[in-house]
């Protein structure tokens, strides 16, 4: 899954790949069983390792 299949509105969409390819800073994921913590990680992951050469 991508990040764009999450449902978010295209702004919020927009801050939060802003906010991966900052240079430091913490994104908290919280949430109960099963809200897609992981998937919102691993989609994370792959967006960055899609868009930089090293990860």
């Amino acid at each position: 899954m991508t990040l764009n299949e999450f449902g978010l509105v295209q702004q919020a969409l927009a801050q939060f790949i802003k906010t991966l390819f900052l240079p430091v800073g913490l994104i908290l994921v919280t949430g109960a069983i099963g809200s897609g913590k992981t998937m919102t990680l691993y989609s994370s992951l792959l967006h960055l390792n899609q868009h930089t050469k090293y990860l």
